[in-house]
């Protein structure tokens, strides 16, 4: 069983996380682990622009040699490395007519690597009355949404649950 860990609001869930397969965390995710939120890492999918050679984000400097000691096996999916977006990210954003968060990026490349169910944890689909990331304990703010469709992904979202491709872990 494979599960995506989203940065939204998540309490007393480590364990359950880590009883996981797989476990993938999206962006900063990976530098604020806790008994709440699990220590398992398996993939860290990220937007960030990377270093062709370790596969790892060039936005943290000095961080990619401790990140591969920690865990030596981590797999990283990247959407982005600087303009224009990779071809998947073009896909999925036509695929649903909306610019994907790294979220939803990580939902479709899970579903195709692994296939159904996928599990998921920690999305709030940036909704204002609820904290951005559970590690810095700041609300949503406009410029944390930007250009995306978060009532449009969160519908997309809710259709792959109904269609059993995606089961929230709870």
């Amino acid at each position: 069983m494979h599960i995506i860990v989203g940065n939204g609001d998540i309490r007393n869930m480590g364990q359950d996380i880590d009883d996981f397969n797989t476990v993938i965390r999206i962006n900063n995710a990976i530098f604020n682990l806790n008994d709440d939120v699990g220590w398992k890492i398996d993939i860290w999918s990220t937007r960030y622009r990377h270093d062709h050679r370790t596969g790892l984000p060039m936005e943290f400097p000095g961080v990619q040699k401790e990140i591969l000691k920690i865990y030596p096996h981590l797999k990283v999916w990247v959407y982005n490395n600087g303009r224009p977006l990779n071809q998947f990210c073009r896909e999925i954003t036509k695929k649903h007519g909306i610019f994907p968060t790294t979220g939803l990026l990580t939902l479709e490349k899970a579903l195709l690597e692994y296939g159904s169910p996928v599990h998921a944890i920690g999305f709030d689909f940036l909704d204002k009355s609820k904290l951005h990331h559970y590690w810095d304990k700041k609300e949503v703010t406009d410029s944390a949404i930007g250009r995306h469709n978060m009532e449009r992904e969160k519908k997309v979202f809710s259709e792959y649950e109904k269609k059993g491709d995606l089961i929230w872990l709870s």
